[in-house]
């Protein structure tokens, strides 16, 4: 895999939700880890380009889901804006799959 010699760690929907957690934690909020992974599920799943029956914590959105470099913009998009928070760009430019 072509993201095993990369400097950093691609991310993960199940990262992104870890990180989603701790920040909305911190604000005292009570949203769950399940809760917010679901939540990323359903913006992929309703996303135009998307078949939401290929939709899993299990795949890579190039490969399975046929999402382009500006499709995940869009993604990574709807995901700051469903929870406000800001997802850096550079760690946003790593996120290629749910797993």
């Amino acid at each position: 895999m072509s993201h095993i010699a990369t400097h950093q760690p691609l991310w993960s929907i199940a990262r992104i939700a870890l990180v989603i957690f701790a920040l909305l934690y911190s604000a005292s909020t009570s949203l769950s880890h399940s809760n917010i992974e679901s939540r990323v599920l359903d913006i992929l799943k309703s996303f135009n380009k998307v078949d939401p029956t290929k939709v899993s914590l299990n795949v890579y959105f190039l490969n399975d889901l046929g999402l382009d470099s500006l499709d995940m913009v869009e993604v990574v998009m709807a995901i700051k804006e469903e929870f406000s928070v800001e997802i850096p760009n550079k760690n946003a430019d790593e996120i290629k799959s749910t797993v």
